[in-house]
């Protein structure tokens, strides 16, 4: 049996696994173990495994997930997602859909301060949700919004998934960073613009708030500076060569940490919790990636990357024809039946040489994942978000909820195919900071 074979059958097997309950990080740990000792030796296999696990554990780079984690988590418990939201909404909630476009706008900027798509659709799940409810907007448009807002936090920076990419593909953390913020402001104003038209055609998906004066909205605005402060001094930090992206992080969880004190906001219970909190998501993210460098190096060993670059090569397609005809169906489909997460850890280690064999930024591609990882979140059966919704309000049935975020998935097929067909829209920036 060829070691190509081998691997699609690994590749098979693997998803079977995870589609049969068993962690991720532990599918990963056995399908990729045994396929390498097969190929190599079992003395090679042993080896790996402890390798990787001491690497992994031991990684000061892996650390950026930590500080990024806990400052999330830090924001959560402070109630800087309320403050947010309600600087959006005084700026928006005079327009049609006025609340549900204040909680798209929020959930972008509490994504500069949260990495993780869950955790931010649970916050403005508990905070936007009550409120659309009171405002008598529809129950279709409030659970969708929310939770199609919360995957922005995964696309504009700091995002767990661009460090994990960055891990995985061993590319430039901060690069990813400062190119999600194109892409991520061009789909939060595509969202917003969405919301909006839907409510100027249907007036009672959601009807419009009273007007906010010029005293309101600066008191609002003094209430979310600290956030996009904090935002700033990080990214510019990084870029500037101040600081590491790890160090970037721990100063936004201090700076988080702070800001929570000094406003009062946040108590011992709520420090406590962060820290439960972030120890739960790091254990899991590095046991998936500990078992994602054994696989990836099971993928290597099986030339497989090679023999599917060689046949795409071979079709002598243009290179963005073979990016959609192949790679981009697989993440929209692997997306809607497997967690993202896997799929991402899955088929990294095989696109990627393809990808750059193509001329493809590999920068450009970390971001066309990402967005393609949205519409996994927001899609049946496994949609991620959708579950957080229902978690945060069990009263609203999986059914509604599904068909509220899938409403939202066109649009960011539009623009993930818009930065598909123009990559500067993700790579200007980064090349401009880079200079």
């Amino acid at each position: 049996m060829n070691p190509p074979l081998i691997g699609i059958i690994g590749i098979v097997i693997l998803v079977i696994i995870i589609l049969s309950g068993l962690p991720i990080g532990f599918s990963m740990f056995i399908v990729g173990f045994i396929g390498f000792s097969y190929l190599v030796s079992l003395d090679a296999g042993l080896r790996l495994l402890s390798m990787e696990m001491l690497s992994t554990f031991s990684s000061y780079t892996l650390a950026v997930v930590t500080c990024f984690a806990l400052m999330g988590a830090l924001a959560g418990y402070s109630g800087t997602s309320k403050r947010l939201y309600d600087f959006a909404y005084k700026f928006f909630g005079k327009y049609p859909g006025g609340l549900a476009i204040a909680t798209m706008g929020a959930c972008s900027l509490f994504g500069a301060i949260c990495g993780s798509a869950t955790a931010a659709t649970a916050t403005f799940g508990k905070v936007a949700l009550p409120e659309m409810k009171r405002h008598n907007y529809s129950d279709q448009l409030a659970t969708g919004c929310i939770a199609c807002g919360g995957t922005l936090s995964i696309l504009i920076p700091p995002s767990l998934i661009f460090i994990i990419y960055g891990v995985i593909a061993n590319k430039s953390i901060g690069e990813l960073f400062i190119a999600g913020i194109g892409p991520g402001i061009l789909l939060t104003i595509f969202l917003i613009l969405q919301i909006l038209f839907m409510c100027l055609k249907n007036p009672s998906l959601g009807p419009p708030g009273p007007e906010s004066n010029l005293k309101e909205k600066l008191r609002s605005l003094i209430g979310a500076i600290e956030a996009i402060g904090l935002f700033l001094i990080i990214l510019g930090g990084i870029f500037a060569g101040i600081f590491t992206p790890t160090e970037g992080g721990a100063i936004g969880a201090v700076g988080m940490l702070v800001v929570g004190l000094v406003r009062r906001t946040l108590n011992w219970n709520g420090i406590i919790n962060s820290v439960i909190d972030t120890a739960r998501l790091i254990g899991m993210i590095f046991m998936i990636l500990a078992g994602a460098f054994v696989f990836g190096r099971f993928i290597t060993v099986t030339n497989l990357a090679l023999t599917l670059s060689d046949l795409m090569v071979g079709l002598k397609w243009h290179p963005i024809i073979t990016f959609i005809v192949f790679i981009l169906p697989i993440y929209i489909i692997a997306g809607c039946f497997i967690e993202m997460l896997a799929v991402i850890l899955i088929t990294v280690p095989l696109f990627l040489p393809i990808v750059e064999k193509f001329g493809f930024d590999p920068i450009w591609f970390g971001v066309q994942i990402v967005m393609l990882s949205q519409i996994g979140l927001l899609t049946p059966p496994v949609g991620m978000c959708a579950y957080t919704v229902k978690a945060v309000a069990p009263e609203f049935s999986l059914t509604l909820i599904f068909k509220g975020t899938i409403v939202f998935v066109p649009t960011i097929v539009i623009c993930s195919i818009i930065v598909l067909f123009f990559p500067q829209i993700a790579l200007w920036l980064p090349k401009l900071m880079m200079k």
